[in-house]
């Protein structure tokens, strides 16, 4: 008696992408996909901190007093 294969359901639109890839392809791709992936996660953070750090406040210049002032 032959076991009954369970097919792997996929998303429809990687399905459209994967329909005529053999096994080996499938595996060159998901691991590309997993870097570009990581590559978005990283890049999407920075920006992030950068777009934080934009709009975060100026530092403001205090007054230095003239004694000290004319130190430098």
């Amino acid at each position: 008696m032959k076991k009954e294969r369970k097919r792997v359901t996929l998303e429809p639109e990687l399905e459209e992408l994967a329909l005529f890839w053999r096994p080996q392809m499938r595996l060159i791709v998901a691991r590309k996909f997993a870097r570009w992936a990581r590559q978005l996660r990283v890049s999407a953070f920075i920006m992030i901190e950068q777009d934080r750090a934009a709009s975060r406040r100026p530092a403001s210049l205090r007054r230095v007093p003239p004694k000290k002032a004319a130190l430098n």
